[in-house]
């Protein structure tokens, strides 16, 4: 009986092989990672730096809020009044004026001055409650409604959210950490 000689690839071949597999990957993950980028865009990046730096606000999470918020639309207008990018009320606009002692710089429809505002809220928002799933139910829900629910021991415990009693606020805070996520991956250096 005569032994069969084992067939085997020749080396070139089994190189090409993994070559070929490994280019398709690459080309197939950069283009996966332009499509997740022309999604999750880095559009106002000059005034987002700009105030996230000023108020010391990480930038994907201002991303995150103006994705979550308006998908980036700068004319953006809800059914409760709020408008622009970070979609903020007329009446947080004044209140946070007051706090910073100043004049009206200009409208909520202004890029810059939306951007100024609503990150400026976000800082303001984290010295109060020092943790950005807080932060985010407060900036959906109010912050007086969150200070409530976190005097309640059904929705809180050691001073943290535990439970969010609105289905919104608690989908919304997901939103942003998941938009938070997908900006981290994308973007960071």
């Amino acid at each position: 009986m005569k032994k069969r000689k084992k067939r085997s690839f020749p080396l070139g071949v089994i190189s090409a092989i993994i070559i070929i597999i490994v280019t398709w990957l690459a080309v197939h993950g950069e283009v996966d990672r332009r499509i997740q980028m022309q999604i999750y865009p880095q559009e106002y990046s000059d005034y987002v730096e700009l105030y996230a730096e000023k108020y010391n606000v990480p930038t994907e999470i201002v991303y995150s809020i103006i994705h979550t918020e308006s998908k980036f639309d700068s004319k953006a207008r809800s059914s409760a009044g709020a408008i622009g990018l970070m979609q903020i009320t007329p009446d947080t606009y004044d209140w946070l004026l007051y706090l910073r002692k100043e004049e009206k710089p200009g409208e909520l429809d202004d890029v810059r001055i939306n951007i100024d505002f609503g990150t400026y809220y976000l800082s303001y928002l984290y010295k109060k409650f020092g943790d950005y799933t807080t932060v985010f139910a407060a900036y959906n829900a109010g912050m007086n409604r969150v200070s409530s629910w976190l005097e309640d021991e059904r929705y809180s415990q050691n001073g943290r959210l535990i439970k969010i009693p609105f289905a919104e606020t608690e989908n919304y805070i997901k939103k942003v950490n998941n938009t938070m996520v997908k900006y981290k991956q994308l973007y960071s250096k």
